[in-house]
């Protein structure tokens, strides 16, 4: 049977060679070392918030799971404190569906969690090798992992990554734990990175709001659910996009699938039940743990009724077959041969009814066509709920009272592909209660649509690059207040050029009640295209140089293969190893006239940190000589490059942001790239030599390291630019 060796399965996987400064020298052999009580004997998983070791306590003489603080996170104080705190948190919930915590302290400022070792395998390995679960043993297992989320969130505890790989199944009992509550302990963002921001927790099972990296709550981890139990019943994601970036428009933007799509035979009460924890929406799912338990015990029991009607049909029908069913045969009215149904009398009979009704309901609704049938249970009794179709059309004087202001883009420039943001307010300007369209229509399933178009130049208009925004009455602002909304959009299929972005307040059925316009352009994307086309200076051209600058680089480094960035722009001087770079401009004839935009690049080298990176630029302009060297006499390094100590004192041009995460971006020609206006304004200026220093946005796990000039002149960095044409 195998152990917990995924009992804390981290994403990001460390080295996990690292040295174990924080343990005590081992006492017996077969140890790695000591922590307080607890005898450290191997290494089960790593990664970026910290590692996890096999122990055992020499207390009760048990082995036990116990994860240890990054020492890196664990150097500050309040990373220190957070984990403790929520790490208790965690400690106090009481679940047999949450992995047990024994203990929480910390041993010579190192923090850890002693947590129960388990023996099994993960949910993600169970669904790979052995036969699909019934919709019954699907339910049972949801209704289980709701108890164990519900028991989190009383403690105000998210865990912002369900996934199979999340969720053990012990043996023999087949009881499933929620591990791994690592990315609710960081409380930031720590997995994956797009262009604009980070996101945490694993791309496929993202709920929309952790797309947009918006505040969470309980419901996040419900979506995340939703999207085990899709992939549980149909084999697969509801979205598999191949890159990150279109995994999060997909899950922000697209029609999500309903799993009937991939298998028709899932239940349907099942399916529909799965299809609401995967709305876009929050409010739209289900409002708790504890509350989509009862609906999963809900659809249990119809499914259970269905199994139940479907026995006794098949019992009565082979009662009826063997004749042994004669007394109660007595009871029952006579039955009707089905042949003499097909008699010529009896479908003349059948046939003048059913023609004699339908004229008699025709009639009636030619002679009285306001009035409405009334709906009527299944015990003949009406219904005062009148069906949404009966309900007359909404025409947008009803709803002028409901106003768009406020609105604006997130960026009002934005690169082919990425994802754009539209915020607006929809205002009530109701006088009172008499004019208050809210109140007037509060029956209305839904009120008025936010949808988004797109105008080109020759005023042609489109939408279907977002999902419209439906509101409900309840949704909407009371006389004189407002609420926020928000719009996200694709922009894949966008030709370059300048557009209108038209937010219009709708009808339900589509008539314009207010809409506003903003200017929007679709640029080339500068992150990802191709650089053909562009004319590129690297820093072996001319007189350009690459070095690794500071204390512990004392020795020449400029003839080195790579360029390390070590620290951050926050700390001494002793810390820090920053890159300078110096590019040569003079072959380039009338830069500055015929200069369009620039884009810097840089090749990631091995071994780089198997994680997420930023790096920032600053320009130096003046403040060292254009003439200095890599290595020997006049050199750059920590003493007449000391000017940059106070990162505030130059141009900053930009942050560069990327995910190498499995080594993705190792190696790759260009794929770290830095472009903006502030690039564009220092290489205009610049005269014949321009000079860039790059810092870490904040500390690696360990050195970044990028490709040098001296170890491959295709890859070393480079300034891309974008050149008119010279003019005869």
């Amino acid at each position: 049977m195998r152990q917990c060796d995924l009992l804390v399965k981290i994403d990001a996987m460390a080295d996990a060679s690292s040295k174990n400064d924080f343990l005590e020298p081992p006492r017996q052999t077969g140890e790695l070392g000591r922590l307080g009580p607890y005898r450290v004997l191997s290494i089960i998983g790593s990664g970026g918030m910290g590692r996890v070791f096999l122990a055992q306590d020499t207390r009760l003489q048990r082995d036990i799971a116990l994860k240890v603080m990054n020492e890196r996170f664990a150097a500050t104080p309040n990373s220190r404190h957070r984990f403790l705190d929520e790490a208790r948190a965690m400690a106090a919930i009481d679940s047999d569906y949450v992995v047990r915590i024994y203990e929480v302290g910390q041993h010579n400022q190192t923090p850890f969690m002693a947590m129960e070792l388990l023996e099994g395998e993960s949910l993600e390995d169970r669904n790979a090798s052995k036969p699909k679960f019934s919709p019954s043993e699907l339910i049972q297992l949801a209704c289980q992992l709701c108890d164990g989320l519900a028991a989190a969130h009383a403690r105000g505890i998210i865990h912002r990554d369900i996934k199979p790989a999340n969720i053990w199944l012990e043996v023999p009992s087949g009881r499933p734990k929620i591990l791994d509550f690592g990315l609710a302990l960081a409380g930031a963002p720590a997995a994956q990175l797009t262009g604009r921001g980070s996101v945490v927790g694993t791309p496929g099972y993202l709920s929309p709001e952790q797309a947009r990296n918006e505040r969470l709550d309980d419901r996040s981890d419900l979506y995340s659910l939703g999207v085990v139990l899709f992939e549980l019943c149909t084999g697969r994601l509801p979205f598999e996009e191949k890159v990150v970036p279109m995994m999060l428009i997909a899950i922000i933007a697209h029609q999500t699938p309903s799993p009937l799509d991939f298998n028709p035979n899932i239940p349907l009460p099942l399916a529909e039940l799965i299809e609401r924890m995967l709305s876009k929406e929050a409010r739209d799912r289900p409002a708790s743990a504890a509350e989509l338990k009862q609906e999963l015990l809900a659809v249990q029991e119809s499914l259970l009724s269905e199994s139940q009607a479907a026995l006794r049909i098949v019992t009565d029908s082979e009662i009826t077959k063997t004749g042994s069913s004669l007394n109660r045969a007595k009871s029952r009215p006579e039955r009707v041969p089905l042949k003499w149904l097909a008699s010529p009398v009896a479908l003349s009979i059948i046939g003048g009814s059913f023609l004699t009704v339908l004229l008699v309901i025709l009639g009636l609704k030619v002679l009285y066509p306001a009035v409405d049938i009334p709906a009527t249970d299944n015990q003949g009794r009406s219904s005062a709920v009148a069906a949404p179709k009966s309900l007359p059309p909404l025409l947008p004087g009803q709803l002028a009272a409901l106003q768009l202001q406020q609105a604006r883009l997130l960026e009002t420039e934005i690169g082919v592909g990425d994802l754009g943001e539209v915020t607006f307010d929809i205002v009530n300007q109701a006088v009172g209660r008499e004019d208050d369209p809210v109140r007037l229509y509060a029956d209305r399933p839904t009120l008025v649509a936010c949808q988004l178009y797109l105008a080109s130049q020759n005023g042609i208009r489109r939408d279907g690059y977002a999902m419209p925004l439906r509101r409900r009455p309840s949704q909407l602002p009371q006389p004189g207040k407002k609420t926020s909304c928000t719009i996200h959009f694709e922009t894949a299929t966008i030709p370059v050029g300048l557009y209108q972005a038209i937010v219009a307040l709708e009808t339900p059925r589509g008539s314009v009640i207010h809409e506003v316009a903003l200017p929007l352009r679709l640029v080339p994307n500068l992150r990802s295209e191709p650089l053909d086309g562009y004319e590129i200076v690297r820093t072996w051209t001319g007189d350009g140089a690459d070095t690794t600058v500071g204390k512990k680089s004392e020795k020449d480094l400029g003839v080195a293969k790579s360029l390390i960035l070590a620290g951050t722009a926050d700390d001494s001087a002793d810390k820090q190893q920053l890159i300078f770079l110096k590019f040569d401009l003079r072959r380039i004839e009338g830069l500055e006239k015929r200069m369009r935009h620039v884009v810097l690049t840089l090749t990631l080298a091995e071994p780089s940190p198997q994680e997420m990176f930023a790096v920032r630029a600053y320009a130096v302009r003046d403040r060292i000589a254009d003439d200095w060297k890599e290595s020997g006499e006049g050199r750059l390094d920590l003493e007449n490059a000391s000017m940059v100590d106070g990162f505030g004192e130059l141009d900053f041009l930009g942050t560069s942001k990327g995910d190498n995460t499995g080594g993705v971006l190792s190696g790759q020609v260009d794929s770290v790239r830095l472009f903006g206006a502030e690039l564009d304004d220092a290489v205009r200026s610049a005269g014949d030599f321009l000079t860039l220093v790059f810092v870490a946005a904040h500390t690696p796990s360990k050195p970044l390291q990028f490709v040098a000039k001296e170890s491959d002149p295709e890859k070393a960095p480079a300034l891309a630019l974008k050149l008119e044409a010279e003019s005869l």
